[in-house]
């Protein structure tokens, strides 16, 4: 979130488009079991026997039964109806086992499915949580938003390896790039040694440069620097070593710092027009580093401000918790890292505030009953109650037309295995009046 949301402007559908919530993907699935599993099995339950076709089955095999055994053709005739009326019934046998197989597959589906929206709501209700109260990385840059602006001129004026060299590189208008000879003898500038003194109301800050060229190629030797202030009413100590190359691929270079007591006073440090914050008074201490490769940028750099004391007011009922939370602190801790271009260097802020900010701001939201966390609860709510709708119908449909091809199956098993009498027994019964036939007993 790269600013405070509104309670009453917050984008529920946008948020629940942007986050990776299981909700609604969870509601799609329950519907898209329907064209997976239920149309298919309720064309296949059309297809099945009916109650009324194994009543048939069962009434024809006790008609057959009554056949009389004393007349063999009789007994031949109730033997070829009764293999034919075996054959559908094995046929219809199939087609059960077919809708049995699917509709377990689909009453396992529907199970999984249901778990699935009942457990997702509360899975994304954590993770919407989050991202609204800063237990996720949209709100776990309040650091960047508070302080962003301000830290961005601090660092960029700390970064002399940035400042030194990009204008050294920048086109001049009208001028043709002229190429550099590695082998020439000497650079078309150079400067040795130089010292340089800056004036910061009453202190003086000392820096020592060796080496100024910007055609390292041919000096094969890097500019460094060093910057030392020494102890005064600003601050206790300013610390700076650095060196650069300016070579065919790009800018090497590397920077190191150590300031300690640097006195803060009225700082503006946030741009946002709905939170006014200032830094009455601070002491910042910081140490960091960076080194640059072929015009990248890679660093980090630790602030602390101390015997902090910051003024902060909002506008509204959120950024009125944070002026609060800011108020309280008499000290505070911040991470920067360093990255991109030489003309276009990134920093990106941290800091123990982001929880500080994010333990209030949940505090504040989860007591809000009718706030925007309450609105989205009920909005994931609804959704799986959509799914669940689906689910938990379609899960009876196909429990039901499983229990009755179960009943379907047994019922055929049971007259398959009915025999119009004895299998011997008829054998025996044929032979014996088909002897009389042919030797005239």
């Amino acid at each position: 979130m790269s600013s405070l949301q509104k309670k009453k402007s917050l984008p529920k559908d946008e948020l629940l488009a942007r986050s990776a919530l299981q909700t609604p993907a969870a509601v799609a699935s329950a519907k898209t079991l329907k064209t997976q599993y239920i149309e298919p099995l309720r064309v296949q339950a059309k297809n099945l026997p009916t109650k009324a076709d194994i009543d048939a089955y069962q009434a024809q095999f006790d008609a057959l039964k009554k056949t009389d055994y004393n007349d063999p053709a009789a007994l031949l005739n109730a033997k070829v109806q009764w293999d034919e009326i075996k054959t559908k019934m094995r046929a219809d046998k199939v087609k059960i086992a077919e809708f049995k197989a699917l509709a377990s597959e689909a009453n396992t589906a529907l199970k999984t499915q249901l778990a699935a929206l009942k457990t997702a709501p509360k899975a994304d209700y954590e993770l919407v949580k989050g991202a609204i109260t800063g237990d996720s990385d949209a709100l776990s840059q309040l650091t960047q938003m508070v302080f962003g602006a301000k830290a961005q001129q601090f660092n960029q004026s700390l970064l002399a390896i940035t400042n030194t060299i990009a204008p050294m590189l920048a086109p001049k208008p009208d001028t043709p790039i002229t190429p550099v000879d590695p082998n020439a003898p000497y650079p078309n500038l150079l400067v040795k040694q130089a010292e340089v003194n800056v004036l910061v109301g009453s202190e003086k800050i000392s820096s020592q440069w060796a080496n100024i060229t910007n055609q390292h190629i041919i000096t094969k030797t890097p500019t460094t620097f060093k910057v030392d202030a020494t102890n005064g009413a600003l601050w206790e100590n300013l610390a700076m070593t650095g060196s650069f190359e300016i070579l065919a691929d790009g800018v090497n270079a590397k920077q190191a710092w150590d300031i300690a007591g640097l006195i803060l006073d009225n700082v503006s440090v946030s741009d946002d027009p709905r939170l006014q914050a200032l830094i009455e008074r601070a002491a910042l201490f910081s140490k960091g580093n960076v080194s640059m490769e072929k015009n990248r940028l890679s660093g980090g750099a630790n602030f602390l401000f101390n015997q902090l004391k910051l003024d902060a007011t909002g506008n509204d009922k959120y950024t009125q918790i944070i002026a609060k939370t800011l108020s309280t602190l008499n000290k505070l801790n911040v991470t920067s890292t360093y990255s991109g271009d030489i003309n276009a260097p990134t920093f990106q802020l941290k800091s123990d505030l982001d929880n500080q900010l994010g333990s209030a701001l949940m505090d504040g939201i989860l007591a809000d009953q009718a706030g925007p966390l309450a609105e989205l609860r009920q909005h994931l709510e609804a959704q799986a109650a959509e799914g669940l709708g689906v689910t938990q119908g379609e899960m009876a449909e196909v429990s039901q037309l499983l229990q009755l091809a179960n009943g379907d199956m047994s019922s055929l098993n049971s007259l398959l295995e009915g025999q119009l009498g004895g299998t011997d027994q008829l054998k025996d019964k044929l032979m014996n009046k088909l002897k009389g036939k042919l030797f005239g007993d």
